[in-house]
């Protein structure tokens, strides 16, 4: 018998694994409290943080409408450093730097 003949397929897997899992009892626990336990249900934030578009990673933002050519070269017309946006905003064949932590410009979608 070869190997992959007794594997089983991953919603078998699935359903095997929760089968055998026993559920843990829900219990409210205050926030401080709550190290090292696993959440009952989803938690959602009540808002953004930052409450901007910011850049993940170093680089330019530009216009993916721009961008769609390889090799094409783009102009930088300001930065956008962390936690600070932009003097102007991205227009075509533009480029802004940005670091990590910058507030996405006006005109830029990538």
């Amino acid at each position: 018998m070869q190997l992959f003949e007794r594997l089983i397929d991953h919603a078998q897997a699935v359903r095997l694994v929760l089968e055998k899992t026993p559920r843990l009892p829900v219990k409210r626990v205050p926030l401080m409290d709550a190290r090292g336990l696993a959440l009952a249900e989803d938690l959602r934030a009540r808002f953004d943080s930052p409450p901007f578009d910011n850049s993940a990673v170093d680089g330019y933002a530009v216009r993916s409408a721009d961008a769609s050519e390889a090799g094409r070269t783009f102009k930088v017309i300001d930065e956008a450093p962390a936690g600070r946006p932009a003097r102007k905003e991205v227009g075509e064949g533009e480029a802004i730097k940005i670091f990590t932590g910058g507030v996405i410009p006006e005109g830029a979608d990538a």
